[in-house]
This record gives structure tokens, C-alpha cells and sequence, in this order.
């Protein structure tokens, strides 16, 4: 019996019949018992990659580990070096992998380290500190956001290019 494997998709499923719309898991970067969990409970995956070889050779072993048990909504470029070139590696994961690459990277930034130390969350540090690394940290994420609801097709959020949405999506990030 693997009612076990099960148990963190019926306590998912409870939350969100009463509270939320999503919830997100966020677990190693390993295909550990968490990792199992997790895409058993869950119905789509967004795999966060510095887009550099190393990660991308990685790809594969992640398809292969999730055996199109859940959605992969795509690769979301995290933690990239704003030096860096991504045009090449994310051609590479479209290609190679046939995965959506979402057009929001989300850059290396001391300020999100600074956030994750502090316990807060990047949009609390903006209204902190208005007009600095933070404010862009903030709208890479709420762009990011606009991205992947777009694509599981939430109708009440629309796309990046869409103005004045940003009071929902504050709501939502929250």
C-alpha cells in the first residue's frame, strides 16, 4: 500500500478546498522521498535552473525521475548572473528537452540572500528600501508570476504586458 505516498496530496487538497488557490513546494534539488511527495501532490512542477551546463545536463535526469507524473510548466532561469548570455542555453533546453523556458529571469542578487537571512519576503524589503536592487528583485518575481499563472491559464491574471495588475498580483505574492 502506498498510502503514505499519498498522504501530502490529501492534506494539499484539504488546504486548498478552504484556503488557497496554490501552493507551492519547493524541494531540494534532489529525487529524494521529498521530491516523490511532492510531484505525486502536485499538478504542475516548475523547475528553477542557473541555466548553466551542469544544471541543463540535469534536465534529463529530472524528465526521466518525474515519468510524466506532473505538468513541467518549464524552466524558470534563478539565481543568473545578469553577465551571463542566456540565449544559447535556454535555445538548448527548448531543443534539446522540448521545455517551455519562461521569458522572466530572475537574477543573482544580494538583496534576495539578504531577504531569505532576514525572514522577509523581496516585496517587504521594497517597501522598505523604494528605488533599489530590491524594487527590481520585486518586479522579476511579479513578472515571473504573471508568466505562470498565464500559462495554467488563471483568467483573473493576465499576462506580463497587462497594465495595473499589480495590486493583484501583491495580493496573491503576499
Amino acid at each position: 500500500n502506498n498510502r503514505g505516498e499519498y498522504f501530502l496530496k490529501e492534506r494539499l487538497q484539504s488546504l486548498r478546498a478552504n484556503d488557497y488557490d496554490f501552493i507551492f513546494i519547493d524541494t531540494p534539488p534532489s529525487m529524494d522521498i521529498a521530491f516523490e511527495l511532492a510531484i505525486t501532490a502536485g499538478d504542475y512542477m516548475l523547475v528553477p535552473s542557473d541555466l548553466k551546463p551542469f544544471s541543463i545536463y540535469g534536465l534529463s535526469h529530472l524528465m526521466q525521475g518525474t515519468k510524466n507524473r506532473i505538468k513541467i510548466l518549464g524552466v524558470v532561469g534563478n539565481n543568473v548572473d545578469l553577465a551571463v548570455n542566456v540565449n544559447k542555453p535556454i535555445l538548448q533546453i527548448k531543443n534539446q528537452y522540448k521545455l517551455n523556458v519562461f521569458e522572466q529571469i530572475i537574477h543573482n542578487r544580494n538583496c534576495v540572500a539578504q531577504c531569505s537571512g532576514q525572514g522577509i519576503t523581496i516585496f517587504q524589503m521594497e517597501k522598505q528600501k523604494k528605488g533599489n536592487a530590491a524594487s527590481v528583485a520585486a518586479l522579476e518575481y511579479r513578472n515571473l508570476a504573471r508568466q505562470v499563472l498565464y500559462s495554467i491559464d488563471q483568467n483573473h491574471i493576465l499576462p506580463m504586458e497587462a497594465p495595473n495588475q499589480d495590486y493583484a498580483l501583491l495580493e496573491i505574492l503576499q
